[in-house]
């Protein structure tokens, strides 16, 4: 069968893998979505090589894998026919794409888990402090840390909750040296090999 356009052979691949086929975005239909579970590709006409469909893995929003998304796109001769291109998915792109597909999901996990943890950390901190409007505290959550700015009227103090939340680093000014001595003597056991 000669296709027309790609939503026509889309919707022939998706019946050989087992997949469900969408319309892409495109109004012309050179483009479709297959979709199985978690798995999602995108197929559309190929511009480096006319006669030819891309198909390419699509994965969650990440911070990882930007240039190894690469691995996870082919591009195959569309007159072959629906069985043909569904044998190169099958074979020349969907190990790689299932492999990266399941590495993203699990720091995606792993991102989320330690994200909860420095909210955790976060909270607690900031309720630590009693409240009232002479104490603003000021909180940014980036993808990797949390960082908590607090100005009071003795200092201000600056604390960054990074990765799993196990440490965190504390930059304080003007703090009484009663306050400060504790602290220092926590890391002088940390130096001396005592631990934390």
């Amino acid at each position: 069968m000669t296709y027309l356009n790609v939503a026509a052979l889309a919707r022939d691949v998706a019946v050989q893998l087992q997949m469900t086929a969408e319309p892409g975005p495109s109004a012309d239909g050179s483009d479709a979505w297959l979709t199985r579970s978690q798995e999602r590709l995108r197929i559309c006409a190929s511009r480096a090589a006319p006669g030819s469909v891309t198909i390419i893995g699509i994965f969650p929003p990440s911070r990882h894998h930007g240039r190894a998304r690469i691995r996870a796109r082919i591009t195959v001769n569309a007159s072959r026919g629906a069985a043909a291109v569904a044998g190169e998915i099958t074979r020349r792109l969907l190990p790689a794409y299932q492999e990266l597909l399941a590495d993203v999901q699990a720091r995606n996990a792993a991102d989320t888990a330690a994200a909860a943890a420095r909210d955790a950390v976060a909270a607690e901190i900031s309720a630590s402090f009693p409240p009232g409007p002479g104490l603003p505290i000021t909180a940014y959550r980036r993808s990797d840390c949390t960082v908590l700015y607090v100005n009071a009227a003795c200092g201000w103090g600056q604390v960054r909750i990074s990765g799993d939340a196990t440490l965190v680093d504390l930059q304080l000014s003007d703090v009484p040296a009663a306050a400060a001595l504790p602290m220092i003597a926590v890391m002088v056991a940390g130096a001396a090999g005592d631990g934390c």
